[in-house]
């Protein structure tokens, strides 16, 4: 962010000291949601989004390069826009998507990303926006949760959901790809330079030319995951795979 920028920020920050009603959530509301950028915080959130889902429709905000995850989800669950970077006011990017945005009208803005973009709240004229708790982000956002995502769903008074519910997956679209890459299960996942003994099969990420979208679908069907704690580790839990951490 350059200094014009900073310095606009900086003065314009009182126009959102207003008034506004901070608890609970209206049915049938429209949000828009700024996901984490980091593939792994991201997939943490899903179980926020499906229950934010049961309350409204959601408008994700999220990088180009989820699109390949988002293409695993049911249908018509989220509309979704796409960025290639990070957007701040007066940028390129920031012009297109208040463009996008001009005719439409949100209950909410909920920003995942920690720090918050502070560019966000001048994209859509918006009451309540909401983000985790960080003095310096007040007065752009005026309800700070602390924790984490799963605090969120606090806030909202909603259960928290089993975001398995949010995917849909062809078995037999995996196993032509397994079938492809010549493996049987039982199948290891195996994330990372380090390895182990297996009675199965391994899929070792990076060996083959996949796309986000199959190795996900790989990760599916496999048995057990071994590797790095990063976010195919994360999509791993939710399907509630067998987790050995590498050292």
């Amino acid at each position: 962010m350059n200094i014009i920028q900073s310095l606009y920020l900086r003065l314009s920050r009182n126009e959102f000291i207003k008034s506004f009603k901070p608890i609970g959530y209206e049915k049938n509301a429209n949000y828009l949601v700024s996901v984490p950028r980091n593939a792994k915080d991201f997939i943490k959130s899903l179980s926020f989004l499906a229950g934010l889902k049961k309350t409204g429709r959601v408008v994700l905000l999220l990088p180009k390069t989820f699109g390949d995850l988002i293409d695993l989800f049911k249908s018509d669950l989220f509309e979704t826009i796409y960025y290639e970077n990070a957007p701040t006011i007066f940028s390129q990017e920031f012009k297109i998507l208040k463009n996008l945005l001009k005719k439409r009208n949100f209950n909410s803005l909920i920003e995942l990303n920690v720090p918050a973009n502070i560019s966000l709240p001048y994209l859509v004229d918006v009451k309540r926006r909401i983000s985790f708790y960080d003095e310096k982000i007040f007065p752009y956002y005026n309800i700070l949760v602390k924790g984490d995502a799963s605090a969120m769903n606090d806030f909202f008074q909603f259960r928290k959901m089993n975001p398995q519910i949010l995917f849909k997956f062809h078995i037999s679209e995996s196993k032509k790809i397994l079938k492809k890459l010549n493996k049987k299960k039982p199948l290891l996942f195996v994330n990372g330079d380090n390895d182990i003994q297996w009675e199965g099969a391994k899929f070792i990420l990076g060996k083959d030319s996949l796309s986000i979208n199959e190795i996900y679908k790989i990760l599916y069907l496999c048995n057990t995951y071994y590797g790095k704690d990063d976010e195919f580790c994360e999509f791993a839990r939710i399907f509630d795979k067998k987790i050995i951490l590498s050292p």
